[in-house]
């Protein structure tokens, strides 16, 4: 995928969670603009074809445990907030968790060299082998 398109799909994708949020919630703006930024660097590095490849293996122990601290992080975070379930702050919990997530990936596979070309993942597997 061009570059210029991975971009403006990120931008388009964050613009509409930020505009939902703002609809439906009394998030204040800077918390707006703090989602808005995480969501679109966020999918703009995965939709990257090297991050791609690597950022879903299949039975990963390591992504469940991701999953499970994620899920129970943001409902944490939503409710700690105030009395009531706070959206906004759910949405930017998630929103760090996963970039944090896909900038590791993202860091790994600099370090590692790896390069999966426009057609990632459907090569298959990553492009090291396993070595559990």
């Amino acid at each position: 995928m061009r570059r210029s398109i991975r971009y403006a799909l990120a931008l388009l994708a964050a613009g509409g969670i930020v505009a939902g949020l703002a609809r439906l919630t009394d998030s204040s703006v800077l918390l707006l603009a703090g989602i808005g930024q995480v969501y679109a660097v966020g999918i703009a590095i995965v939709l990257r074809p090297e991050v791609r490849q690597l950022a879903s293996p299949p039975n990963s122990t390591a992504g469940t445990a991701f999953s499970g601290v994620t899920t129970f992080s943001v409902l944490a975070i939503g409710q700690g907030i105030t009395d009531a379930f706070h959206v906004g702050a759910a949405m930017l919990a998630f929103g760090l968790a996963y970039f944090g997530y896909v900038s590791g990936v993202w860091m790994l596979v600099e370090t590692t060299d790896i390069d999966a070309g426009d057609d990632a993942g459907e090569q298959g597997g990553p492009p090291f082998e396993d070595r559990s």
